[in-house]
């Protein structure tokens, strides 16, 4: 251990005060004395002072040891300079560019280390007949920790960064254009990416493709080439306020999302093919699908679609599976592709859906299609409402409950309705604008309840049963050019109904359990059907 010693000396007054100087040789001797003391008590202080600089510097050398051959020169900032291409990154720490690159041959930039950071600093990686852009290189274990931001990566012939093993990464600040002319990705890269505000235009390949648990925001994504995606999520990932759009190119579609997985606050438009889509158990919400040669909007079995918008798409507005729900929705224009069974604004092709306060219109091409369509048993229709379709309004197949629904002016029947169906409280209006519509009001099968609905102008019966075991109950109708209720076959019941300026008012057959019509007045009966 080294010990250094304090100087001392003494201190003494200097004879004269504060007067002016004198000469060395003029002072008596122990004035110089004195002197010579001061001198040696500071170059000892001097010593001292060295020496603790000298231990100082030592142990900074022990804090900030590092590689004594970096793998390019350190910029302004601290960051490695990628000076040239190609470039291969093997340790990791924070890398930089200082101008454009391009690279001819193979791979731009290869990353073969964990917790790399690249800031592209406005730059851009140009490919000239490369491979990839940034890439892991053919083969490599599991990467983590790449952070790539703020640049242009272009015109590579594979991806522009390709990360097919890679997790736990994020991306941001990127312009990705004119790669893939293999037919890959843009963005490729494995699970729990984050993707933020990249911008993917021109690229022959899908745009941006993650694994699961990915979080994409704020992006940007062109398709141009038939049979291609906009941005690929796998399972429980999260894509919101983005934005993808094509040039209705076959096959081509917009988002796509695994199962768990939510999609919000997006738009696509004019895809060759499907708009969004979400897997099991997915949620879609407040999005729009516009304009698309496909479909707008599908979820998978035990989905959600809430708050979204599919309108003048050649397919189907929005379609689900079992177990769906779709509430607060707008499916207008659809279906002008006029494909079989394609053609609706909301299809449930399930059971036991929730469909709630969503509007279908002008759906559908002649003869062929209509608003919404309930292609499964166990579902509820409630507050929606259809008009301008081109066949139905809403259509139930087994065991739906239609409630609080409008249907008008709808280019056949506004309601229609299989067996063990209950449809209440609903308002079906055929009215053209210039007349009666040209179908029934509501038209069922059998084993239906039909209770508490209105059913006016329309060309032909207001109720319209064709089936037995149906209870028709409580429901009012007027103005229609044929019957008000009609009902063909024995087994009904038909009570506590109202008609007016039907013709007839009833046309009940035989067999069923029927009070005659009466007006007010003369009607006896608790269960009376009232005609005026």
């Amino acid at each position: 251990m080294l010990i250094l010693a304090t100087p001392t000396g003494d201190r003494r007054t200097r004879p004269g005060g504060l007067g002016g100087p004198r000469g060395l040789s003029s002072r008596k001797p122990e004035e110089r004395g004195w002197n010579m003391d001061r001198i040696q008590n500071k170059a000892a202080w001097g010593l001292v002072v060295a020496l603790s600089l000298l231990v100082l510097a030592a142990l900074a050398g022990v804090v900030r040891g590092g590689p004594l051959d970096p793998t390019s020169p350190p910029g302004p900032t601290g960051k490695n300079v990628i000076t040239s291409l190609p470039f291969t990154i093997s340790q990791p720490g924070s890398y930089v560019l200082n101008g454009n690159l391009t690279g001819s041959s193979g791979d731009g930039i290869t990353i073969q280390a964990d917790n790399v950071s690249i800031d592209l600093n406005g730059f851009t990686l140009s490919g000239a007949g490369g491979i990839s852009g940034i890439s892991e290189g053919p083969t490599s274990p599991t990467r983590q920790g790449w952070t790539v931001r703020n640049g242009t990566i272009a015109n590579w012939q594979n991806s522009a960064i390709f990360g097919q093993h890679l997790i736990n990464s994020t991306f941001e600040d990127l312009k990705l254009a004119g790669n893939g002319i293999s037919g890959k990705e843009a963005l490729r890269a494995d699970r729990a990416i984050t993707v933020r505000n990249v911008k993917a235009t021109d690229n022959h390949g899908n745009g941006i493709a993650l694994g699961a648990h990915a979080q994409v925001s704020d992006c940007s994504v062109e398709v141009f080439y038939p049979n291609t995606t906009g941005i690929v999520g796998a399972d429980q990932s999260t894509i919101r306020d983005c934005t993808v759009t094509g040039n209705l190119a076959s096959g081509s579609s917009g988002i796509s999302a695994g199962d768990g997985s939510e999609v919000s606050h997006s738009t696509v438009r004019s895809m060759g093919g499907l708009g969004i889509a979400a897997g099991t158990g997915g949620t879609i919400a407040d999005c729009t699908a516009e304009g698309g040669a496909g479909g707008g909007i599908q979820i998978s079995p035990f989905g959600t679609v809430r708050g979204c918008t599919a309108v003048f798409n050649g397919g189907i507005g929005i379609q689900t599976f079992n177990d769906a729900t779709v509430e607060d929705c707008v499916a207008n224009g659809n279906g002008s592709g006029g494909g079989n069974g394609s053609t609706f604004g909301v299809l449930v092709n399930g059971d036991n859906s929730i469909i709630r306060g969503c509007t279908a219109n002008n759906n559908g091409v002649a003869g062929n299609g209509g608003g919404i369509f309930i292609n499964g048993k166990g579902s509820t229709l409630e507050n929606c409402s259809t008009s301008g379709n081109t066949v139905f309004g809403i259509s139930t197949f087994d065991n739906t409950t239609v409630r609080e629904c409008n249907a008008s002016n709808n280019g056949l029947d506004e309601i229609e309705a299989g067996s063990r169906n209950l449809i209440e409280n609903c308002v079906v209006d055929g009215f053209t604008g210039s007349g009666p519509g040209p179908g029934d009001g509501i038209l069922v099968g059998s084993n239906n309840v039909i209770r508490g609905c209105t059913a006016q102008n329309n060309a032909g019966s207001g109720i319209h049963i064709t089936g037995t075991n149906n209870r028709v109950e409580s429901n009012h109708a007027l103005f229609n050019s044929l019957a008000g209720i009609k009902v063909d076959s024995g087994s009904n019941v038909v009570v506590l109904n109202s008609a007016s300026a039907n013709s007839p008012n009833y046309d009940v057959a035989a067999g069923n359990q029927y009070s005659p019509a009466a007006p007010v007045s003369g009607a006896t009966n608790p269960w009376a059907n009232i005609s005026y």
